[in-house]
C-alpha cells in the first residue's frame, strides 16, 4: 500500500462512524465482514454471537489470534464534546470519536498491517485469525472465549492500547455485590427500624480498612461503583436494604472464594451484610443471551521468556523502542490467557487514560507506528511457530 495513511484513516474512520455499543454491534460486525476480504483474509465466518472472524492459512489448531472488542461504552455527555463523538475527525495530529482508543485505531491498524503484508507476499507459517469480538465492555474475556472454542491458537496478542509497548499480563477484575440488610419503619419512627443505609455506611468503612494485596501488577484495589437503597425513592421509609457494587482489581492467584471472603471476614457480626460475586448478563446483536460469573482472572508472562524477547526483538528491529508492560485495566486477555492458559501478549496505539474519555482521541503517530508493530509481531510470532515445528 502506498499511502499508508490514506489506508488507516479510511478504515478508522469508517469504524468509528459506525457507533456500536455493547449488544448494538451488528453495523460494525457486518462492515468488517465486507472489509476482511479486500485485505487479504481468505475465510471470514460470523458466529452464532455475533464475533467476526477473519483466517488466513490453513485452518488447523496453533497459528496467532489477534483480538480487538468491537463494542465501545456510551457517549453520555454529547454536549462536552468538542469533536463529533462519531465523526472521526482529524485535528492537531489526533484523531477524535468513540472507540477510537478503545479500540477501533488498533483494529484498522491491524487490518491494515495484513493489507501491506499480503502485498508483500506474505504466506504465515500457520493460520493467521483476527477477531472482531462483543461484549468486551461487559464481561472481559467472556466473547473470545466463544471465539477459541472455534480456533485453538498457539499465541493470542489484544490489540488495547500500551502506547506501543509490549504487554504481558493484566490485573483481573472482580464486580462484587455487597447486600446490606435492615428492618423498615416509618421514618418518623425510625428508632423502630434499623437502617440498612446507616450499615452499609458502616460495612464501607471496615472494607476499606482492608489491606489491598500488592505485586508486580499493581494493587489489588477495592472502589465503590453504586449504591441504592431500597425501597427506592424511599418516601417516609426507613430502608430495609442498601446494595453496593464493588470493583475488585485481583492480581495472580486470587480467585473469587479468596476475594469474597477476605471481604465477609472483614465486616462485623452487627453488621447484617454479605458480599457475593455479580453476575453479567446482556444481550448480543445477534440475539443470543449471555450470562456469567462477574470475575475476570489476572495473567502474566515473564519477560525473560523467549517468545516475550523474540516478540521485543521483531518490534525494536522495525523501529519501535518498545519493552515489557503491564496492562493496568482489564483485557480480553483474562480469557485466552487467564482462563485457558493461552500465551497472550498486549500491543496497541494509544494509552489507557484516553479510553471513555470525553473527546477521546488516538495520536496519528501512534495509529501508524501500531501498524509497522503489528507487521513485525505477525512475521515473527508465526516464524517461530514454524522454527518450533520443524
Amino acid at each position: 500500500m502506498k499511502n499508508r495513511w490514506e489506508h488507516v484513516l479510511k478504515l478508522v474512520q469508517a469504524l468509528v462512524k459506525r457507533p456500536s455499543l455493547t449488544g448494538e454491534e451488528g453495523e460494525v460486525a457486518d462492515f468488517l465482514q465486507r472489509t476482511l476480504p479486500e485485505y487479504g483474509f481468505d475465510q471470514i465466518v460470523q458466529d452464532p454471537y455475533g464475533n467476526v472472524l477473519g483466517r488466513i492459512g490453513q485452518s488447523a489448531a496453533g497459528g496467532l489470534l489477534f483480538d480487538a472488542h468491537l463494542d465501545t461504552v456510551a457517549v453520555h455527555n454529547p454536549e462536552d464534546w468538542h469533536h463529533d463523538p462519531y465523526g472521526g475527525e482529524v485535528w492537531q495530529d489526533k484523531i477524535f470519536g468513540r472507540g477510537i482508543a478503545d479500540m477501533k485505531g488498533a483494529l484498522a491498524a491491524a487490518i491494515v498491517a495484513v493489507g501491506e503484508l499480503r502485498l508483500e507476499g506474505w504466506e504465515p507459517s500457520g493460520p493467521f485469525w483476527l477477531s472482531g469480538t462483543v461484549g468486551e465492555e461487559v464481561a472481559e474475556g467472556a466473547m473470545l472465549e466463544k471465539v477459541l472454542d472455534r480456533v485453538q491458537p498457539e499465541t493470542t496478542i489484544i490489540g488495547e492500547s500500551t502506547g506501543l509497548q509490549l504487554a504481558v499480563g493484566q490485573r483481573g477484575r472482580a464486580e462484587i455485590i455487597l447486600d446490606v440488610k435492615g428492618r423498615s419503619a416509618h421514618s418518623a419512627h425510625a428508632d423502630l427500624g434499623i437502617n440498612a443505609i446507616t450499615g452499609a455506611m458502616q460495612a464501607l468503612a471496615e472494607v476499606a480498612k482492608l489491606e489491598a494485596p500488592s505485586s508486580g501488577l499493581g494493587e489489588g484495589s477495592l472502589v465503590a461503583t453504586d449504591i441504592i437503597s431500597s425501597p427506592y425513592p424511599g418516601r417516609s421509609v426507613v430502608p430495609s436494604g442498601c446494595r453496593i457494587t464493588l470493583d475488585r482489581r485481583v492480581l495472580l492467584g486470587e480467585t473469587p472464594t479468596s476475594v469474597l471472603e477476605g471481604i465477609n471476614n472483614s465486616l462485623p457480626s452487627e453488621i447484617n451484610a454479605r458480599a457475593k460475586l455479580a453476575r453479567y448478563a446482556f444481550q448480543t446483536y445477534t440475539g443470543r443471551a449471555v450470562t456469567g460469573d462477574s470475575f475476570a482472572p489476572a495473567w502474566y508472562f515473564e519477560p525473560s521468556q523467549r517468545r516475550v524477547r523474540e516478540a521485543l526483538t521483531a518490534l525494536n528491529r522495525a523501529g519501535i523502542q518498545a519493552g515489557p508492560t503491564t496492562y493496568g485495566f482489564c483485557t480480553n486477555g483474562s480469557g485466552s490467557a487467564g482462563k485457558r492458559g493461552i500465551f497472550t501478549l498486549g500491543f496497541g496505539p494509544g494509552h489507557e487514560a484516553d479510553a471513555h474519555t470525553t473527546d477521546e482521541s488516538l495520536a496519528v503517530d501512534q495509529l501508524l507506528g501500531a501498524v509497522q508493530g503489528y507487521k513485525a509481531l505477525f512475521r515473527s510470532l508465526l516464524r517461530r511457530e514454524e522454527n518450533v515445528r520443524s
